[in-house]
C-alpha cells in the first residue's frame, strides 16, 4: 500500500511538472456553439492543472479552423513549435478535436509535446433510442414501469436535457431518437384540431402494476379523476421548452429523429371524433396535420420514423392498409410541411418492423426522394452476442436489392440496474455490423428510462442523472462507433480520471467480465423479445424461469452453443459448446468479479462502492446461472434415462444456486430498491428467494420419464418476415 501511495505521488508530481502554470490562448470562431462547448471543456480540464488562459504570452497557442478538403465530423490535430493547428470538416469535427485535447490535457500529456492525432467516424450517425414519457396522457412505449413512471416530471426538466445532451457530445453522439406512441396533444397545437392541445403535466395516480398491458386497457388514463398534474405549464410554453431543447441539441452537433408507432391518438381519442381505427377519416386527416404541424413547429428536426405497428388492423386492404394509412399521414405531411417551409428536410425511415420492403416502396412510389428502413440488429438483446445472426440471415438480402440505407435500432433490454462495461465486446460488435449499407444506428431499451436515478438507496451521495451513473456504458458505445480501434489505454485513462488513486487497469480488466455473464447466459437461454426474459430477475412477464423452464429454451442460433434439451437429447454436437461449458464460462466471469472487485477499496467514494458492488453482484448472478445450467442438464439426463445420482446432483447444484441468489440479492439490496418493470413485471429480488428455493422441490418431484421438449424456435428465418 505504502508503495502505491509514492507511485501516485510521483505520478501526480510530474502532471505538475508538465503542466502547472502552462499558459494557453485559444483562438477559435465563438459563433459557432460546437466549438465553444469545447474550448469551455478545455479550459475546465486546464484549471485543474493550474493552466492560465489569460496570459498576454502564451506557452501554448490552439489554433482552430474550419477545413471544406476534410469529411464531416473528421479532425485533425497536429502541433508545430508552440503553436497547435485544430482543423475540422465541420463544426462537430472541430468539437470533437476540442474534447480529444481536454482529454489529452486530462490524462497529464504535455500540449508543448503533444503528437499528431486524427479522428474521421467510423459510422456516420451514432445515437441513443429513448422513449419519452411526456405525460401519462400521451404514454410512449412502454410507460407501465417505475422507470417512466418516475421520469414524467424529468422530461420537462431542461437541467436533464442539458446534461444528458452534454454528455451525448463528449462521447460523440451525434443523434437522439425519441419514441412515442403518439407525442403530439403534449408538443404542438394542430390547426382545426386545436382542443387536442394539451396543458400541464399529469400523471396517473391509481395504482399501477404488472397486469396493466402497454396500451393501457381498461384504465383510464385520460379521466382527469384519475390524474395529477405535477407541472403547470401552457402549450405555448411546451412548445418554447421543446424548441430550447432541440436547439441545445444543435449546438452539441446532435440531430434529432421522432419515432412513431401506429395507430394511435392518446390525448386526442372523442375529440373532434378522433379514434385509433384506421379506417377513420378524420383520424387521417388529424395525423397527417399533427405531423406536418410539428414539423413546422421544430424544422430543424432531422427524421421522422415510423412503424407499422402495433395496434393496427393487419387485415385492412386498399388506402387504409398500414403502408399505405402511413403514406397518407406522415408521408403526405412532410411533403405538405415542405411546400410551406423548404428548409424542412426530415430523413423518412420506415421501419423493418411487421413489414417489407416490398410493400413500403410500393406505398411510398409517389414520395418523391429516398427512404431509409430500419431493423432490430439484435432484436432485444444487444449484449446477448457480438456477432448477431438476424440481419445477415432475415434482412439483408432485401437491403441490398432494393439499395435502401438502413439504420441499426440496438435494443437493450437485458440489463438495467447494474453497470456493464466492455469495451472489446462493443468494439466486436461494431466491427460485424454491415458498416456499408447503413446510414447509423441508435442504441437503447424499450422497457426503461434513462432519467433521473430513482431507486437507488444512496441517491444523496450519487450524481443525479442515469446517464452518470451509467457513465461508462454510454461513453463505449458512442466512442466505440465514432472509433471502434481505441486502444486499452483510452479506457484506462477515462477510468482513471473518474476514479482518481485506484488501479484502473486492474477496473478496467474487471469491468470487462460482465459482457461474459449476460452474453453466455443468453446464448444458451434465448428469448427474443424484451418481455420474454430480464437476467436481473430470471423471469418474464408472467413467470419465473424455473428449472423445468430453463431445460426447455432454446439457445440463440449460429453461436456455436448447443441447448440443454438438444445436447441431453442428441449428445454433443460437433461445434458447438455443452451446457456444461457454457457453465464454465460463466464460473469464470463470477470468479474474475467477485474476486476482482474486493481487490479494490472504495474508501468514501459511494459511487465507486455502488459500482464495486455491481460488479460483485453480478459476479453472483453468474453463478447463480451457472449451477442452474448444469442442474438443468443434468436433471434433464435423468428424465430422459439417467440415474439417480444424475437427480442429487441437481439437487445439490440447485442448492449451492440459491446460496448464490442469496448472495446476489443482498448486494442489490443493499444498493437498490425493488422497481417494477414495464416490459416483465415486479424485480424484488428477496421476494423472487421464494422461487429460487422452489427449483429444488421442483427436482426432488422429477421422475424417469418426464417430457423433454423445446419451447418453440429462436431461427426467425425460418418466419414470415412481414410478421416480425
Amino acid at each position: 500500500m505504502r508503495t502505491n501511495l509514492l507511485l501516485l505521488m510521483l505520478v501526480a508530481v510530474l502532471v505538475s511538472a508538465c503542466t502547472k502554470n502552462l499558459s494557453v490562448q485559444i483562438e477559435y470562431d465563438k459563433h459557432i456553439p460546437q466549438l465553444q462547448f469545447a474550448v469551455e471543456e478545455i479550459e475546465k480540464a486546464g484549471i485543474i492543472v493550474n493552466m492560465n488562459f489569460s496570459s498576454p504570452n502564451p506557452d501554448v497557442i490552439i489554433h482552430f479552423q474550419m477545413d471544406a478538403s476534410m469529411s464531416k465530423e473528421e479532425y485533425l490535430i497536429i502541433r508545430d513549435g508552440k503553436t497547435i493547428s485544430v482543423k475540422g470538416g465541420d463544426a462537430n469535427g472541430l468539437m470533437y478535436a476540442g474534447l480529444e485535447l481536454s482529454e489529452a490535457i486530462q490524462d497529464g500529456k504535455n500540449l508543448l509535446k503533444l503528437e499528431k492525432t486524427s479522428g474521421k467516424p467510423y459510422f456516420p450517425y451514432r445515437g441513443i433510442k429513448f422513449n419519452f414519457p411526456l405525460d401519462a396522457r400521451t404514454p410512449s412505449y412502454d410507460d407501465t414501469g417505475d422507470a417512466a413512471q418516475q421520469n414524467i416530471i424529468t422530461m420537462w426538466d431542461f437541467d436533464y436535457w442539458k446534461n444528458y445532451l452534454d454528455n451525448m457530445a463528449r462521447y460523440r453522439y451525434n443523434l437522439l431518437t425519441l419514441w412515442s406512441l403518439h407525442p403530439y396533444p403534449s408538443m404542438v397545437r394542430v390547426p382545426g384540431f386545436e382542443e387536442v392541445a394539451l396543458d400541464d403535466v399529469c400523471i396517473y395516480t391509481n395504482p399501477i402494476t404488472h397486469t396493466i398491458t402497454r396500451d393501457w386497457d381498461n384504465e383510464d388514463i385520460q379521466n382527469p379523476a384519475n390524474l395529477r398534474v405535477v407541472k403547470k405549464i401552457t402549450m405555448d410554453e411546451k412548445i418554447e421548452f421543446w424548441k430550447k431543447v432541440f436547439r441545445y441539441a444543435e449546438d452539441r452537433g446532435i440531430g434529432i429523429h421522432m419515432y412513431h408507432w401506429n395507430v394511435y391518438v392518446y390525448g386526442a381519442e372523442g375529440k373532434y371524433g378522433l379514434t385509433s381505427e384506421q379506417s377513420n377519416p378524420v383520424t387521417v386527416d388529424y395525423t397527417r396535420e399533427s405531423v406536418k404541424q410539428f414539423l413546422l413547429t421544430y424544422p430543424n428536426i432531422k427524421g421522422i420514423g415510423v412503424t407499422a405497428g402495433e395496434h393496427i388492423e393487419r387485415s385492412a386492404h386498399g388506402n387504409i392498409s398500414i403502408a399505405n394509412w402511413i403514406w397518407l399521414t406522415f408521408g403526405k405531411a412532410i411533403k405538405e410541411a415542405q411546400e410551406i417551409n423548404s428548409n424542412i428536410n426530415p430523413e423518412f425511415i420506415f421501419r423493418q418492423h411487421q413489414t417489407s420492403l416490398e410493400i413500403i416502396n410500393e406505398a411510398f412510389k409517389d414520395y418523391g426522394k429516398p427512404i431509409d428502413t430500419e431493423f432490430k440488429y439484435s432484436r432485444a438483446r444487444m449484449f446477448s452476442t457480438a456477432t448477431p445472426p438476424w440481419f445477415n440471415r432475415i434482412y439483408r438480402k432485401s437491403v441490398e436489392e432494393h439499395g435502401v440505407k438502413i439504420w441499426m435500432n440496438v435494443r437493450n433490454d437485458d440489463i438495467f440496474n447494474f453497470r456493464w462495461g466492455d469495451p472489446v465486446y462493443a468494439q466486436e460488435f461494431f466491427k460485424f455490423m454491415p458498416q456499408e449499407l447503413m446510414a447509423g444506428y441508435f442504441w437503447g431499451p424499450d422497457g426503461y428510462i434513462y432519467g433521473r436515478v430513482f431507486n437507488s438507496k444512496n441517491a444523496d451521495k450519487l450524481s443525479e442523472y442515469e446517464i452518470e451513473k451509467q457513465w461508462y456504458m454510454f461513453m463505449i458505445y458512442g466512442r466505440t462507433g465514432y472509433n471502434p480501434d481505441l486502444p486499452e489505454s483510452f479506457y484506462v485513462n477515462r477510468i482513471k480520471h473518474h476514479f482518481p488513486g485506484i488501479n484502473a487497469k486492474h477496473l478496467y480488466n474487471t469491468w470487462r467480465y460482465t459482457s461474459d455473464v449476460i452474453s453466455w447466459l443468453e446464448k444458451i437461454h434465448f428469448r427474443q423479445n424484451d418481455f420474454e426474459f430480464l437476467a436481473e430477475g430470471c423471469f418474464d412477464e408472467r413467470r419465473f424461469h424455473d428449472i423445468e423452464m430453463f431445460a426447455r429454451v432454446p439457445c440463440l442460433p449460429d453461436q456455436g452453443v448447443s441447448s440443454i434439451v438438444d445436447f441431453v437429447t442428441e449428445g454433443k454436437i460437433e461445434g458447438e459448446m455443452t451446457p456444461f461449458e457454457v457453465a464454465d464460462k460463466l464460473d469464470n466471469a463470477s470468479q474474475n468479479l467477485i474476486r476482482g472487485a474486493a481487490k479494490i477499496k472504495p474508501g468514501n467514494n459511494m459511487e465507486l462502492e455502488q459500482t464495486l458492488g455491481d460488479l460483485t453482484a453480478l459476479g453472483y448472478l453468474a453463478k447463480y446461472y451457472a449451477l442452474k445450467i448444469r442442474a438443468a442438464t443434468n436433471l434433464s439426463y435423468f428424465r430422459l434415462n439417467g440415474t439417480d445420482e444424475n437427480k442429487n446432483t441437481a439437487i445439490n447444484q440447485l442448492e449451492e444456486a440459491l446460496e448464490a441468489w442469496k448472495s446476489y440479492a443482498k448486494i442489490a439490496t443493499t444498493y437498490y430498491k425493488p422497481q417494477l418493470m414495464a416490459r416483465t413485471q415486479m424485480l424484488d429480488w428477496d421476494a423472487l428467494t421464494l422461487l429460487v428455493a422452489k427449483d429444488i422441490q421442483l427436482a426432488r418431484d422429477a421422475k424417469h420419464g418426464d417430457t423433454l421438449r423445446r419451447i418453440g424456435s429462436n431461427v426467425l428465418w425460418d418466419r414470415d418476415i412481414s410478421r416480425q
